[in-house]
């Protein structure tokens, strides 16, 4: 189904590559914008484009093109060679990639990334997504092109954009304060703040089985607190495993992600073993989306003292399996949560123990639970999708 804009037919193509492989980050959200245009009785017709020299789409993004009738294009191209042409050159242009499979009758053509950085387009007009700029405070502390490319190719992605998308309020703020006096009354004029949404319809409560990822942890010890995410600086794995060893809980703790490198793989390991805690603390690795709500259901609690967060989607998707959370009182994170979760001070170990001892009182936990159920409801993938489609219109 197309959408009609002034009457003109509209047509978008968007860089699915975040979610080639796995559904984390900013591939998560070009899973849930399609998710969203699916819901939509007026959509754009899309193109979903993807580039590997050696994976292929999964099912799942191929599925969800398919229940919101778009088209999958995949080209079988080096990711490192397409990201340094197109950074670099310019070139080629998307539209040179899709060898006329755009539809006929396309009007207006809206090139969307899902990061920061434009999509070279012949006609097409250019849409961004921003989920955070902490490449920008600690790019130290990023990785392959998000260190390398965006900190220096930004602020001309953000002067050639037509429209940006911010997905919080406090990443729209940050953004203003870092290029606005730089890019004037013209990059405001762009900007739209646009949630990310969570999907209700998978992300419920439900009964606690027997987790196959946990069996590790003894099944006599209480529910296992959840940590979600990449183990890498921004997450706070350090303290995190400080105060949940100083803290006065006999619960485990379980972790669903992977280290970002095998600095990270080594330091995590040092610390588990300095605390005493190799007993008590599991690492999972990346955990598919089944068992990730699973150990939502099966948790007592969602332990996520980030440091920087553009959004924190863990933070929904917990709080709608009916998981307490215990969340940064900074950037984005007290945004999202809406007074539905416990705020620490992520800097300190003493503050992150406080809270976790604040959850192990059952009535704390009650009313985290009640609240959290309570806010996932302000959220949806098909609001998402809507207003994305309205900055596609303006566009």
């Amino acid at each position: 189904m197309t959408t009609e804009s002034g009457g003109t037919r509209l047509h978008c193509v968007l860089d699915a590559r975040p979610a080639l492989r796995r559904s984390t980050g900013v591939g998560t959200y070009v899973e849930g914008l399609l998710e969203g245009f699916a819901a939509l009785e007026e959509r754009p017709s899309m193109t979903v484009f993807t580039a590997s020299w050696k994976d292929r789409p999964r099912p799942r993004l191929l599925e969800l093109t398919r229940r919101m009738a778009g088209v999958q294009v995949h080209r079988r191209l080096p990711v490192g060679w397409l990201n340094w042409s197109w950074h670099a050159l310019r070139w080629p242009p998307v539209e040179a990639l899709l060898h006329g499979s755009l539809p006929g009758g396309v009007e207006h053509l809206i090139c969307h990334s899902p990061h920061p950085l434009v999509l070279p387009t012949r006609r097409g007009r250019k849409v961004v997504t921003v989920h955070d700029l902490y490449f920008l405070q600690r790019p130290e502390e990023t990785f392959a092109e998000v260190q390398r490319d965006y900190p220096r190719l930004l602020e001309r992605s953000l002067r050639d954009a037509d429209a940006v998308i911010c997905v919080s309020e406090h990443t729209r703020t940050d953004l203003l304060e870092r290029f606005g006096d730089g890019l004037g009354p013209s990059l405001k004029d762009k900007i739209s703040v646009v949630y990310n949404g969570i999907d209700l319809d998978f992300f419920t409560p439900g009964p606690s089985p027997p987790v196959t990822t946990t069996r590790t942890i003894d099944p006599n010890l209480p529910r296992p607190y959840l940590a979600v995410g990449r183990i890498e600086a921004r997450k706070n794995p350090i303290r995190l495993l400080e105060a949940f060893a100083a803290a006065s809980t006999e619960a485990p703790l379980v972790w669903a992600g992977t280290p970002a490198d095998a600095s990270w793989q080594h330091e995590v390991e040092r610390c588990i073993d300095r605390l005493g805690l190799e007993d008590r603390v599991r690492v999972l690795g990346y955990v598919e989306r089944d068992d990730l709500r699973d150990l939502y259901r099966a948790a007592g609690a969602l332990l996520y003292p980030s440091l920087h967060e553009g959004f924190g989607l863990p933070i929904l998707e917990a709080m709608a399996c009916g998981c307490p959370v215990l969340t940064g009182d900074r950037t984005a994170m007290p945004e999202v949560a809406g007074g539905a979760a416990v705020l620490v001070d992520p800097t300190r170990v003493d503050s992150i123990r406080a809270g976790i001892e604040e959850i192990e009182s059952a009535g704390r936990r009650a009313d985290l639970r009640s609240a959290g159920l309570a806010r996932v409801r302000d959220f949806s993938w098909a609001t998402c999708a809507q207003r994305t489609l309205d900055v596609y219109r303006l566009a």
